[in-house]
Formats: C-alpha cells, structure tokens, sequence
C-alpha cells in the first residue's frame, strides 16, 4: 500500500527510538478498548418490547457475539449499531458505517417503491465507495460485494421482506425442541407436531 501511495493510515511507519521496531499506529476504523466498553454499555442499557431483543442483549452481557442470530444482527445492523456508535470513532468511518445501515434499512423495507431503485442504486454504490475508501481492502469480499446484487433482486423480485428465512429459523428451532429420540430426528418432529396439534 505504500509503494502505491494509497491508505496512509494503514502504513506501518519505524519506531523514532528504535529503527529495529516497527510502529503499526491505531486505525480509524477500529474501536479502542474504552470505545467497545462504552459501546457495550450503550446497547445493554437500551430497553426493547417484549422478546424483540432479549437474546441480544443476553449475548452482549456475556460478550459473546458469535452465537447471535441472523435477526439480532440485523437488529444491530440496521438500528442500534448508529446510535451506539455516537461520538466513538473518527467522524468518517462512523458516517460511512451509518449510511451502510441506512442502505441495508431502504433495502429491507416491507413496502417497495420501485421508483426508488436508481436512488437505492446511487447510494450502494456511492457506500461502497466510501467503505473502500476508509477500510483495508482484506474488507472486501464476495458478501460486500453482494449488495449491489441485492438491489439488482428488488427490481426482478420485489421486495426483500418476503424471502427472508426468520421465519424459517424460528420454526426450525421449535422442531428441533421436539426431538426426543437422536436415532429417529424425523419421527420424533412428526410426533411432536402431532401432540401439539392435540
């Protein structure tokens, strides 16, 4: 990156004492351990309705973002990740992470106006160009890359709100609670069902 003259604040620079060591200074785009602290802080004070983002919460007191699942993240994505990250990173790269949150909220509505498309078009691209502009390029992968692809599907097959697979999640996770028996999975979901419908 040096030799191209791109990403200044990625470049590794000699330590001005030693000129054995080599200094990697503090990126913009990571938060400092005051910063994920306060940042913690933020979402676990935050009050919800009634199971919207209980599990989240859990998996943020324990600290174990890992195990959260895909509509938690998309919770975090969407509405808390702009309003936690207030006054916590460099003005830059906390607008750039806002307006992502912003594309995926106008991607993800559950009424489309399919005039919209060109400017939903113009901000993905422009977002994108941002995202480059202030992350490695490590960052970048076929999933960052999908987004513009996404917005391609809105325009063939309207809108995204009805293929998600939430649904399809959560009945998965009450078929799997009917399991009694792990020779027979199947039949003991069949069973399952069965009883619940009595």
């Amino acid at each position: 990156m040096q030799a191209e003259g791109i990403q200044q604040s990625l470049w590794l620079r000699e330590h001005p004492n030693n000129a054995q060591k080599i200094l990697k200074l503090h990126t913009p785009f990571v938060l400092t351990l005051d910063g994920l602290n306060i940042f913690l802080s933020r979402l676990k004070s935050l009050k919800f309705p009634t199971n919207y983002g209980a599990t989240l919460v859990k998996h943020v007191a324990a600290k174990k973002f890992g195990s959260i699942k895909s509509h938690d993240y998309y919770m975090l994505l969407q509405q808390l990740l702009p309003l936690c990250l207030l006054g916590l990173m460099v003005v830059e790269v906390r607008m750039t992470i806002m307006r992502l949150s912003h594309v995926f909220r106008r991607v993800c509505v559950k009424i489309w106006n399919p005039f919209d498309i060109a400017s939903l078009w113009d901000d993905v691209v422009v977002t994108l160009m941002l995202l480059k502009k202030k992350f490695p390029l490590a960052f970048f992968d076929i999933m960052t890359h999908l987004l513009l692809h996404v917005v391609d599907e809105l325009d063939v097959c309207d809108s995204i709100h009805n293929r998600w697979m939430y649904p399809m999640e959560h009945m998965m996770k009450v078929l799997k609670g009917y399991i009694q028996s792990m020779a027979k999975p199947k039949r003991s979901m069949a069973e399952g069902m069965s009883w619940k419908k009595l």
